[in-house]
């Protein structure tokens, strides 16, 4: 895969401190290529590095895939382990797992009607809500289902490992995706309270209870880099828990916002985002708990349900933020060092609602499902170029071969 090249930005200025950078593995040639010179005191050098791939985002000719299932596709999710497998989650209760490189390497710019590999399938009987892999180990991966239980899976077998029976349908999960020792699960299926489960006892719970006095319903989940759980509830408020101290949270603060539906963290841990009922996404600093920035959704007819999804790729010093809305995906931008949220040229090319969007990381890449039974692979400019070099290859190759026989 070829990757545009990167343009690079060096300002300098003075300063009395020691010499640092933003960017611990940035090196500098101070005397060849700034012209230091010994009587300037210090130097304070920033290097921002500007990837403009996914600025030119559009949908790849042969990677519309039809979902084998022919049902709706509810929730996907990517490993990130290898950033390889896909695994997606139908409105039936199928699930299909694919090989983003063999779909890659095997398919180039083939038509819609060529086969494209054959997915792992196995049938869970009721709609998948939430799914996500193991962070450690990719052959195990957990999902939530309509008949309130949480499945343990293992793909290897394709089959299911262990099921826990929740009182209510899960509405949020998050797999703690660290690499501490203890894999806890957390689950809000809409009562006062979060549960976390062990894999260790599995499929026995440990109860996280918040609010007590409101009894207010917990709806989304997320682990912190921290290991501090963040969770939102119907009211508005984001409430901040410690494992360790299950009775109450340690600090909880109002969003000013309607039901929070989504939660999501940067992988330093600085900032998290949150998207509510009426998809309004507020980005927060994670230390001072204070409001960065906010965007407002102001055409209320493409609020067609509520959101299901919300996805994080960081680029730099930018932070670019996926959600659907509607019949598209809409593609916002966070810069870190501005603190300013831009909206994006959404992504179209659903026949119906989406339902779900992942950025695949290390790849500048997005995928999408929707109700119209597609999943959707949008990919830079530059890997269309790469496909079609491969192509002219392949072309070339086979117009040099010998196929004619001695009979003929």
């Amino acid at each position: 895969m070829t990757y545009d090249t990167r343009s690079s930005r060096i300002a300098a200025s003075l300063n009395e401190e020691n010499l640092y950078t933003d960017i611990p593995s940035c090196s500098v040639i101070l005397s060849r290529e700034i012209n230091y010179s010994s009587s300037l005191n210090r130097l304070k050098v920033q290097r921002e590095i500007e990837d403009r791939r996914l600025y030119n985002l559009r949908l790849l000719r042969n990677q519309k895939y039809k979902f084998r299932a022919k049902a709706a596709v509810e929730v996907i999710a990517i490993d990130k382990q290898d950033n390889s497998f896909l695994l997606c989650g139908g409105i039936n209760g199928c699930v299909d797992i694919m090989n983003l490189y063999t779909m890659e390497r095997s398919v180039g710019f083939k038509p819609f009607n060529e086969e494209l590999p054959r997915p792992l399938s196995f049938d869970q009987k009721h709609m998948i809500k939430c799914a996500q892999w193991c962070a450690k180990d990719n052959r195990f991966f957990v999902t939530s289902s309509s008949n309130k239980n949480l499945s343990l899976n293992d793909v290897e077998y394709l089959s299911i490992v262990s099921t826990n029976k929740c009182e209510f349908s899960p509405k949020s999960l998050h797999w703690k995706d660290d690499e501490s020792r203890c894999q806890f699960i957390a689950v809000a299926d809409g009562r006062p309270e979060v549960k976390l489960y062990d894999l260790k006892t599995f499929p026995n719970t440990i109860a996280l209870h918040l609010c007590q006095k409101s009894k207010t319903k917990m709806t989304a989940v997320q682990w912190h880099p921290s290991g501090i759980l963040i969770a939102g509830d119907a009211k508005g408020y984001v409430h901040l828990c410690d494992k360790r101290k299950a009775r109450r949270p340690l600090h909880s603060f109002s969003a000013n916002c309607a039901q929070i539906e989504q939660i999501r963290c940067t992988s330093d841990g600085l900032f998290f985002v949150t998207i509510d009922l009426s998809y309004r996404v507020i980005v927060w600093n994670s230390l001072s708990f204070k409001k960065l920035a906010q965007h407002e959704h102001v055409r209320r007819s493409d609020w067609s349900s509520q959101p299901k999804d919300l996805s994080l790729y960081e680029d730099g010093n930018v932070v670019w933020i996926a959600y659907p809305l509607g019949d598209e995906v809409k593609i916002l931008v966070f810069n870190r060092k501005s603190a300013l949220l831009e909206s994006h040229e959404p992504l179209r090319g659903h026949l119906s609602r989406v339902n779900t969007c992942q950025f695949r990381n290390g790849h500048q890449q997005i995928l999408s499902g929707g109700a119209d039974q597609n999943l959707l692979w949008w990919a830079p400019n530059s890997d269309f170029e790469a496909l079609t070099r491969r192509d002219e290859i392949v072309e070339r190759v086979q117009a040099q071969e010998d196929n004619w026989s001695d009979e003929d």
